[in-house]
């Protein structure tokens, strides 16, 4: 399973996959973890999302997402992240 949410907003449709923070910092993760969830999601942007120690996301993807979502409260988003299961290998 994988957790993650389908946004439409703007008429932006995008992917939030949320990983662990380590994943951020490894560009081949990244990568790696972008490609699952346009695989899980469809073929659209997708934002990785972590959590650091004291519960502050963290994300990583297009810039005008990132700044959408930075300014969007964390409650508001982690209440529609629901798990999705993975999808057989390629």
């Amino acid at each position: 399973m994988i957790q993650g949410a389908l946004i439409h907003e703007q008429g932006i449709t995008f992917g939030i996959i949320v990983v662990q923070l380590w994943v951020l910092r490894n560009s081949v993760e990244v990568v790696r973890h972008q490609a699952l969830g346009k695989r899980v999601l469809g073929p659209i942007p997708i934002v990785l999302v972590a959590q650091d120690a004291l519960g502050v996301p963290n994300f990583l993807g297009r810039h005008d997402l990132v700044q959408f979502l930075v300014q969007t409260p964390w409650p508001q988003i982690h209440a529609v992240l629901k798990f999705f299961p993975l999808p057989a290998a390629p």
